[in-house]
């Protein structure tokens, strides 16, 4: 990047309600009990709002460690991990309304859990072409209670959490935006998905199935497939990013990924030793969208404290099974 304006990660927010629930206190069926042991995921958070209260949440803790007034902020976007709170809602503007941002313009993204880090890149190219337009916040939020049975779609488990983050093209100390990058498939990219909407007529639903996430593949040979496209594809992010920021694999501190568990992780990381040695993650937590992926970047900078030497964090995520999407960010001492 050549421009003389960066993007830095001015705050951030994160909403995880109420307390952690043992994944064991669901009435798990022994294949769910034994898949749990495979994942390690322990615990997860559960909302009784929608994923717009809980991004709002996130937006208000994160206006309050930036330290950013409501006239400070010139555009919202939002990126829920799932589907929006309700059919027909640009939550933007409902939380642009919640938080008093009233300077701000508004936008929604329907890319998965991958739009958050979408939306970082937008605000991100917003900040350096027009600084004086005002700062940027962005959310995501994940409620997936209500759209999975046992907080499981067959594979991993689900949380509900909202994050936020401040983007700022003023000087200060923060993680600088440094790249964005995405690889989709060409195939079985609909093979994860929620069966209602419109190319679907409401008298032709079931109720069970068709609002709830369903993942299905035309055959194991297509599965298979997809697990091995997917490891290109989470590499194929990895490398574009390394390649936008001039780095060696030495010179990349970590890369922060959620909790998909752990078997899954074992399974994208296959042959790839080195890369193996810088993963961040937490598999106790259950899943949630993007939000899981920030959170833990933030508790690793936390646990860092200071640094004294350049670091390089690449934080990145599956959406569905229709692609990988990250971004590269920097922290200087």
């Amino acid at each position: 990047m050549s421009q003389s304006t960066i993007a830095r990660v001015k705050g951030l927010g994160f909403a995880l309600p109420g307390e952690r629930v043992p994944l064991t206190r669901l009435n798990l069926s022994s294949e769910e009990s034994a898949r749990l042991k495979g994942l390690k995921q322990e615990f997860f958070h559960w909302s009784p709002g929608s994923s717009t209260d809980l991004m709002t949440e996130a937006g208000a803790l994160a206006l309050a460690n930036a330290n950013t007034k409501k006239n400070e902020i010139g555009m919202v976007i939002t990126a829920p991990s799932l589907i929006t709170s309700y059919g027909l809602e640009i939550p933007a503007i409902e939380i642009r309304n919640r938080l008093g941002l009233h300077r701000a313009e508004c936008l929604n993204l329907g890319q998965g859990c991958v739009g958050l880090f979408r939306a970082m890149q937008l605000a991100n190219d917003r900040l350096v072409l027009h600084p004086e337009q005002g700062e940027v916040l962005v959310l995501a939020g994940c409620v997936a209670s209500r759209l999975t049975r046992n907080h499981t779609h067959g594979s991993f488990f689900w949380g509900d959490g909202g994050a936020a983050i401040v983007m700022s093209a003023t000087k200060g100390l923060g993680l600088q935006f440094r790249g964005y990058a995405e690889c989709s498939a060409e195939r079985d990219t609909g093979a994860m998905r929620i069966g209602f909407g419109d190319a679907k007529p409401i008298d032709q639903c079931n109720l069970e199935q068709d609002f709830q996430i369903q993942v299905s593949f035309a055959s194991d040979l297509d599965q298979l497939r997809y697990i091995e496209g997917e490891q290109n594809r989470f590499l194929a992010v990895i490398h574009d990013l390394m390649r936008q920021g001039g780095i060696t694999m030495d010179e990349l501190t970590a890369v922060v990924m959620p909790s998909l568990g752990h078997n899954r992780l074992r399974t994208l990381l296959l042959n790839h030793n080195p890369l193996r040695e810088k993963i961040i993650t937490d598999s106790r937590y259950a899943h949630m969208g993007a939000v899981d992926a920030l959170l833990f970047l933030q508790q690793n900078l936390e646990h860092k404290g200071v640094c004294t030497s350049p670091e390089w964090y690449i934080t990145l995520t599956p959406a569905f099974t229709a692609q990988w999407g990250g971004v590269l960010l920097k922290r200087e001492p």
